[in-house]
C-alpha cells in the first residue's frame, strides 16, 4: 500500500488497504507502528486513505454499484422487468438474409480467412525471397 499511495494511486491504495484490513492489520496500527514500512504520501492521499479506512468514504466500485442499483429499481417493468435494453451490442448488427448463421457456416468463413491468410503469408514470403535473391543480399 505505502508504493502505490507514494505514486498517488488511490483506488490500488485502497484495494490494499481493504485487503490489509481483512487480513487484520488495521489502518491506525498500520500506520503508528515504527516496525512496519513508513507511508510517505501527499497529504490528500493520506487523508483519503484515513476516510476510507474508518469507512466514511466509499469506493468507486461502492459509489457505481449503488448507482446501479437504483436506475435498476427505477427500469419500467421493475427491477430485472420488461425494461428496454440500452446497450444491444451485437443485437445492433445487421446480417443479411443470405448469411448464414449457423455453426458451419462460421467454421466455414473463418477456414475460408485463415486459408486466404496462409496463401498469402506464402506468397508474400517467396516474393520478397526472389526479391532478396535477385538482389543479390
Amino acid at each position: 500500500m505505502c508504493c502505490v499511495a507514494a505514486f498517488g494511486d488511490v483506488e490500488m491504495a485502497k484495494q490494499y488497504l481493504r485487503e490489509m484490513e481483512l487480513l487484520g492489520l488495521p489502518y491506525d496500527v498500520a500506520i503508528n507502528d515504527p516496525s512496519l514500512m513508513r507511508m510517505e504520501s501527499s497529504a490528500l492521499m493520506r487523508n483519503q486513505l484515513k476516510k476510507y479506512a474508518s469507512g466514511s468514504e466509499k469506493s468507486f466500485g461502492t459509489v457505481q454499484r449503488e448507482v446501479y442499483e437504483r436506475t435498476k429499481k427505477t427500469l419500467p417493468g421493475g427491477p430485472g422487468g420488461d425494461a428496454p435494453i440500452v446497450n444491444k451490442g451485437l443485437m445492433e448488427l445487421e446480417i443479411d438474409d443470405n448469411t448464414d448463421a449457423s455453426v458451419g457456416g462460421i467454421a466455414k468463413r473463418v477456414g475460408g480467412v485463415v486459408l486466404a491468410s496462409i496463401g498469402g503469408f506464402t506468397l508474400l514470403f517467396f516474393a520478397g525471397l526472389k526479391l532478396i535473391q535477385e538482389s543479390g543480399y
